[in-house]
């Protein structure tokens, strides 16, 4: 007799297994409704608890592209989280079963692209986006999986930008890592390749100094798509999910710097050297409500507060453009 779990879920079969656990089919005695459930080897309770929490913020959002999850039980100490079953299987199978072609790989990056884009929004990054993580329903749709799993901040090494690669904390924050890592998936499905895989992180380090990407055979265009989308740098990828979206969609790669950006940065820090404070504080705070993300207008705006001895704010201006640019040197203006 097949066993039967939590007195609900009667076990069909094995779908996989993996260093997180495993994942079998079962069915609802009731019902017959066929689910996912996914065993996690991790007995940590803490853990636990926060995967939990996190399955169930994305639960809420209820999109069409993320595995529904279900509920959650506990036996012997083991979490099993019981999801939507795709019958399609992963994208990984369809890599492997070589059943797509270009003109869908582009569909499926920029669905993909604008779902991250969602979830994103919602302050939330998924830490390990490869083919294996995004699952095929029996009617074709795709649907990403293991938020709250993977979102404890490790990843796959060949799926892994190079911050993430170096441990760099702020990198747990900033979906840039999961733009990377679409972007050696979109690579992987239109070349059949992940050149990262098993090499070391000093080997991928090499590799991306030395520009070594098999993708001289594609179109221009998609070339340029993927060589901004896994730049060694966060700051010269696709800033969002929304813009690596609009450049499948446009077949182009916009230019990598905004003049109206770049002014605004300029501006903020002549700024510093007027005498009216007054002005130079309006102009600042003008400058970083128009361009959030502008890690020269945050500086300028971090070093004002500091000479006016708002510390509070200075170290909140300095610590969002170090999150934008985890290798920005603050030490001159702190000195």
């Amino acid at each position: 007799m097949p066993p039967v779990f939590n007195n609900i879920y009667q076990f069909e079969r094995d779908l996989g297994a993996g260093g997180f656990g495993t994942v079998f089919l079962a069915h609802e005695k009731v019902s017959h409704r066929r689910v996912a459930i996914k065993q996690l080897n991790n007995k940590d309770a803490t853990r636990q608890k926060a995967i939990v929490h996190e399955m169930q913020m994305v639960s809420q959002f209820n999109h069409p592209n993320i595995v529904t999850y279900h509920h959650h039980f506990s036996e012997n100490g083991l979490l099993f989280l019981v999801m939507e079953y795709c019958s399609g299987g992963s994208v990984r199978d369809a890599i492997t079963r070589q059943c797509i072609g270009p003109a869908e790989v582009l569909i499926w990056i920029q669905t993909l692209a604008e779902t991250l884009d969602f979830v994103h929004d919602k302050k939330i990054i998924h830490h390990d986006i490869k083919p294996d993580n995004i699952l095929i329903t029996e009617a074709g749709t795709l649907k990403i999986s293991d938020f709250g799993i993977a979102n404890t901040g490790a990843g796959t090494r060949s799926y892994m930008s190079p911050e993430a690669l170096a441990w760099n904390g702020n990198s747990v924050f900033d979906g840039r890592v999961d733009v990377y890592a679409l972007g050696v998936t979109l690579m992987e499905l239109l070349t059949g390749k992940n050149p990262f895989l098993y090499k070391s992180p000093d080997e991928i380090q090499a590799m991306h100094d030395n520009g070594d990407f098999p993708i001289k055979s594609l179109p221009g265009w998609q070339q340029e798509i993927i060589l901004k989308a896994i730049n060694k740098v966060p700051e010269l990828r696709f800033q969002t999910m929304g813009d690596f979206a609009a450049a499948i969609r446009s077949k182009h790669v916009p230019l990598l710097l905004d003049k109206d950006a770049i002014l605004a940065g300029q501006a903020a820090e002549r700024s510093l050297s007027t005498k009216k404070w007054a002005r130079a504080g309006s102009l600042l705070e003008f400058a970083a409500g128009r361009y959030p993300n502008n890690v020269n207008v945050l500086r300028a705006l971090g070093r004002f507060h500091l000479m006016q001895q708002k510390i509070d704010r200075a170290k909140g201006a300095y610590e969002t453009a170090i999150q934008l640019n985890p290798r920005m040197d603050v030490q001159k203006d702190l000195g």
